[in-house]
């Protein structure tokens, strides 16, 4: 068969390549012109240039810290945007090429943009898949294996600034997800999930338990075709999560900080609380849930040899739920009830 023609480059591409070559021989020339240039072509043709690395990588290799804090504050005036959410993940697996200043320089820069603080969720659920599952790398494992600043830094850079900006995050459903489908790491998956179950306790706990049930839902599954549960591009049913899940609930069940509600709790309450047998584990899940999960550990003798004493101890522990979300139907019931009333006053005062 005759061989296809090739592809013939888009006019964006001859252009942004364009813009390359010229920022490139400006930046070797004057780096004030160049960072003038730069910030003017993105507020010019922002759409063409976002997320490209390799101008995102010219500027970080050019610019010092108090020229850093300038784009950073253009970044948050809502005068210069570099990034959006389209494939971020892709970007930031390629930064773990970078030296240290560079990645840390990159993590401000993009840290300063609205949608990375607002729409967190989907954005770094696939981040953190990329960083924690090193076979989803766009960059390829010869090129990861010959970066000397790979080597030296991986993903931990990378894991410690999305740490910094999750930190302040409520947790949501998928997010809690990605970090019990991968191996409990500490310092990233294990400081984030105490900080959660420390400061958003009933609400990082009601995720863990939808997440677990639809988890032994899955495993239950007696149809030739299990359905896969998916968050985004993570797959709940991984071969090695019961051992994921064991890591984690391990580790938070057994931090020795009091669970104290993130809403406000009578006093009878937290008595009870407080005064539960230290000797047994507090678990914030349902006694369904809890039982549920000890049968399929019993499944695999393995995992249950290797985590004998924890399971044993789960297996005894108290189940204690979080208070279910409050309800508005009360309040909508009466704020009806009393619009209603106000629209038949001012249709008698027509009379």
């Amino acid at each position: 068969p005759a061989i296809p023609p090739a592809k013939m480059p888009t006019y964006d591409q001859d252009f942004i390549d364009f813009i390359h070559e010229i920022l490139t021989y400006c930046e070797q020339d004057d780096t004030e012109t160049f960072l003038y240039l730069f910030s003017y072509i993105y507020r010019l043709y922002s759409k063409k240039f976002f997320n490209n690395i390799k101008l995102i990588r010219l500027l970080l290799h050019t610019i010092n810290h108090s020229e850093l804090e300038q784009f950073m504050c253009d970044i948050l005036k809502h005068q210069l945007q570099l990034f959006n959410s389209h494939k971020l993940y892709s970007i930031v697996d390629q930064t773990l090429l970078f030296a240290q200043n560079e990645q840390e320089d990159f993590w401000k820069l993009l840290g300063a943009h609205d949608f990375v603080q607002n729409d967190y969720e989907q954005l770094f659920t696939n981040i953190i898949e990329h960083l924690l599952n090193q076979t989803k790398s766009v960059i390829g494992e010869q090129r990861l294996a010959k970066s000397i600043n790979y080597t030296t830094y991986r993903n931990t850079i990378a894991l410690a600034n999305v740490y910094d900006i999750l930190k302040t995050k409520i947790p949501t459903y998928g997010i809690v997800c990605c970090l019990l489908a991968h191996e409990l790491t500490k310092n990233f998956s294990e400081k984030l999930c105490l900080l959660w179950h420390e400061q958003h306790h009933d609400t990082f706990w009601r995720h863990l338990e939808r997440i677990l049930q639809k988890w032994i839902q899955r495993e239950n599954d007696q149809t030739k075709q299990k359905i896969d549960y998916k968050i985004g591009t993570i797959k709940m049913a991984n071969e090695n999560g019961l051992k994921y899940i064991l890591q984690h609930l391990e580790i938070l069940l057994e931090s020795k900080t009091i669970d104290i509600n993130e809403n406000k709790i009578d006093q009878d309450d937290l008595h009870d609380r407080l005064t539960i047998d230290d000797s047994l584990l507090n678990i914030p899940l349902s006694k369904t849930t809890i039982k549920l999960l000890i049968d399929c550990i019993h499944k695999h003798e393995q995992i249950y040899i290797e985590n004998k004493n924890f399971v044993d101890r789960f297996e005894n522990g108290n189940s204690v739920l979080p208070p279910p979300l409050p309800t508005t139907t009360a309040t909508t019931t009466t704020t009806a009830s009393s619009t209603t009333s106000i629209k038949r006053r001012k249709l008698d005062n027509k009379f």
